[in-house]
């Protein structure tokens, strides 16, 4: 900054007074700055503008705050969307609107339900599914001092990355709550800010250490809506904006009342409104700006109604989609009417305005609804109320009123926030000795669990001498050609999580990757063909090359005919290949595998090619069809080594480690959702979703044990794994009858 300096006549003493406040000023920076300054890292999160803005107002006061001058704040907020790789192009915000749009009921569970009856394990194990490498760097590069989180999933991310030893556990984490309510969700370890006395009682009430909840005076609004401002200034530079934006015509007139109407970029709830239109009658002239965003869907609606000539003369229309100064259209209003978002009430009350709410998201918006109509800040609005703009105008005095009254000191929450902060970063606010000491041991049991993965390593193996594969030959003359969802990969393709399996799911069933590598060893090549889309092929490329499956071409699907893509890909591997055998593997979950083998496997042109064709049996559906002649069905990696090793393409001792080891495995095997007692990242061999009946798993296995000599090691190893499926089956009881009535799979309600 320059200085300007004007040469003045000074006494003396005036001198000595100078010279004092310099050095004291010094003295202060040398002690502020001595070592390197604090950073501060912004954590936030893309599902919904409202954390990105609230992030925003807390980071632009933050910066131009005395305490803001002493630390180090990066430029860019670390966002968390753009490290979920694992996902590839989906988007949180795209799911929160989905979910809002067209099943409200959806998230009002996510958000309302959903962390009451999930423990903390559970979460921890979904956190550590989402950690990439790109997302580590992003928080670790600026070496934070303290990371201030705007959604509470990420204060708990934070813990999870704490415990792994990603973060520094002494880094201080700031979780401020960007709604008037809160779940169990946001009880998390260090300082939450929140903005009513009743959120604090909440969450002391869920154990949370008071110390560690501080109340400030409501949700921190951006800049522009804490600045002074005169309400007919902004209102006539406005009007003159509109007009030069909608071909010079006067939309917005300075003596009627203003209603602005708005629904979030989406345009949430606007629909309500549109539809409204026709049936307004007021009783006085009035302007109304309806901000469509980007729901082009609403804007079109919107202007056909215009053009059809379907509104009353007395409503002056300023049809808007997606804008950037929506903080002049609410300074301007008369009336808001809107969703009860965080960022939108912050916003209101900033400006010390009222907020008529004629819809709401299920969710955090309805308990923002619930908690601020008690208080008086907004209102419930009935459509046809608006008839009546004069009762409407007294309403929101009345509001107003109470707004100042609630929220006096409003513009002053950023600031409120920054002293937080600094009393956290600086020690005056003390951290929790229980959180810490869970912190300890939560590390110290992480480290205890590598350590023993390292003495397991370290030791010798105990392992049975191996003859030398009589199929060695066999299995070097072989291609395997297998799928990857519900063969090897758990996915549940066939039920109602399917996106969500396939976006979060990296984990091969048990034992899975060990047989095929067996193979690959024995001599055997591979292909993987699979029926998810080529756009999304990445991820299972990475779910092979990540769990160790033999190397091999990848053909995803190009065309929407699954069978057709398979059928195809599956011939032009053997086209290539002449002179080899092939080993189809497939699962049931939908019928393209089996299909697509019998038409393969009736071919004349193929004779003698196709060696075998497998179906991975993990689905019961009524009326299923009996698999074609020359399929077989397999319940587990353990039953296929069986099989396997009956067409020599591997050895009896490498059948029998694959059967020991899978017995051994599902004896410990978490055995329905609610069962997490065990690692819920761990593989599985007959997983929680599998509804194959008790008499199915029998006729497989028993099929199986009927090709073997009697009271061979072999046979008595199906018999013990038998058993340890039905077991499983058998412990799941009432929980998995009542998972199957949920999801409609009424043959399969009973044991």
């Amino acid at each position: 900054m320059d200085r300007h300096v004007v040469p003045v006549r000074q006494k003396t003493g005036s001198r000595l007074l100078g010279i004092a406040v310099l050095v004291s000023a010094l003295l202060w920076a040398v002690a502020t700055f001595a070592g390197d300054p604090p950073v501060i890292e912004f954590f936030t999160i893309d599902a919904g503008a409202g954390h990105a803005m609230i992030e925003k107002a807390v980071k632009s006061s933050l910066e131009k705050s005395p305490y803001g001058q002493t630390v180090l704040i990066p430029e860019k907020s670390t966002l968390v969307n753009d490290h979920l790789t694992k996902f590839g192009n989906f988007k949180l915000s795209k799911s929160y609107v989905l979910m809002a749009k067209y099943a409200p009921w959806m998230w009002e569970f996510t958000y309302s339900t959903l962390p009451k009856i999930t423990t903390r394990e559970m979460k921890r194990s979904m956190y550590r599914g989402l950690i990439t490498p790109q997302l580590i760097a992003a928080l670790t590069k600026d070496k934070p001092d303290l990371i201030y989180c705007t959604q509470p999933m990420l204060a708990e991310f934070i813990d999870v990355l704490k415990e792994d030893g990603y973060i520094d556990p002494k880094v201080k984490v700031v979780n401020m709550v960007t709604d008037y309510s809160v779940t169990e969700a946001y009880n998390t370890r260090g300082l939450v800010i929140v903005p009513h006395q009743s959120l604090k009682d909440k969450l002391v009430a869920m154990g949370k250490d008071p110390n560690l909840v501080k109340v400030v005076s409501g949700i921190p609004a951006r800049e522009q809506f804490r600045e002074p401002y005169d309400k007919a200034e902004v209102r006539k530079l406005l009007a003159a904006k509109i007009a030069e934006s909608h071909g010079g015509k006067d939309l917005l007139g300075t003596k009627d009342p203003f209603f602005l109407a708005f629904g979030g970029g989406e345009g949430l709830g606007l629909d309500k409104v549109i539809d409204f239109l026709p049936n307004w009658h007021p009783d006085r002239n009035v302007n109304l700006a309806v901000v469509c965003g980007h729901n082009e869907a609403l804007f079109n609606q919107l202007e056909k109604m215009m053009a059809d000539g379907k509104i009353d003369p007395k409503i002056t229309i300023i049809p808007e989609g997606f804008i950037r100064n929506i903080d002049e259209y609410m300074k301007a209003a008369d009336v808001i009417v809107s969703k009860p978002g965080g960022s939108v009430t912050a916003e209101t009350g900033a400006l010390m305005k009222g907020l008529f709410a004629h819809t709401y998201v299920p969710g955090q918006e309805r308990m923002n609804f619930d908690q601020l109509t008690k208080l008086g800040v907004i209102q419930g609005l009935d459509l046809k109320d608006l008839n009546n703009v004069g009762k409407i105008l007294e309403r929101e005095k009345v509001m107003e009123e109470t707004v100042a009254r609630e929220f006096p000191n409003a513009k002053a929450i950023p600031d409120q926030i920054n002293r937080l902060v600094e009393d956290y970063a600086s020690g005056k606010i003390a951290e929790s000795p229980s959180e810490q000491a869970e912190l300890q041991r939560m590390i110290e049991k992480k480290k205890g669990k590598s350590k023993n993965k390292e003495i397991a390593a370290a030791k010798p193996k105990q392992t049975e001498p191996v003859t030398p594969a009589v199929g060695s030959q066999k299995a070097r003359d072989t291609i395997v050609i297998s799928d990857v969802d519900d063969t090897i990969r758990l996915s549940e393709i066939f039920g109602v999580n399917t996106v969500i399996n396939y976006a979060t799911t990296e984990l091969p069933f048990a034992g899975a990757s060990d047989l095929y590598r067996n193979l690959s060893l024995e001599g055997a090549q591979f292909a993987y063909v699979s029926s998810v889309p080529k756009a999304l092929s990445g991820m299972s490329k990475n779910f092979l090359k990540e769990n160790k499956f033999p190397e091999g071409a990848f053909y995803a699907r190009t065309t929407k005919d699954r069978s057709l893509h398979k059928e195809l890909a599956i011939r032009q591997i053997i086209q290539e290949n002449p002179g080899k055998k092939v080993v189809l593997i497939g699962d049931n979950g939908e019928t393209v595998d089996s299909e697509t083998f019998a038409r393969l496997q009736k071919d004349p042109k193929l004779a003698g090619v196709i060696d075998g064709a497998y179906i991975h049996e993990i689905f019961d559906r009524p009326g299923r069809a009996p698999l074609p002649e020359g399929q077989r069905a397999f319940l587990t990696t353990a039953d296929l080594a069986v099989a396997l090793n009956q067409r020599g393409l591997i050895s009896e001792a490498e059948a029998q480690a694959q059967l020991k080891s899978l017995t051994e495995h599902l004896k410990v095997e978490p055995s329905n959702w609610f069962d997490w007692s065990a690692d819920l990242r761990r593989h599985k061999a007959f997983p929680e979703f599998a509804n194959v009946s008790p008499a199915r798993i029998q006729e497989i296995i028993r099929r199986s044990e009927d090709s073997l000599p009697a009271g061979s090691e072999m046979k008595k190893g199906l018999e013990v794994l038998e058993n340890g499926i039905l077991e499983q089956r058998y412990r799941r009881g009432k929980l998995s009858c009542l998972r199957n009535l949920l999801l409609g799979n009424a043959a399969e309600t009973h044991y």
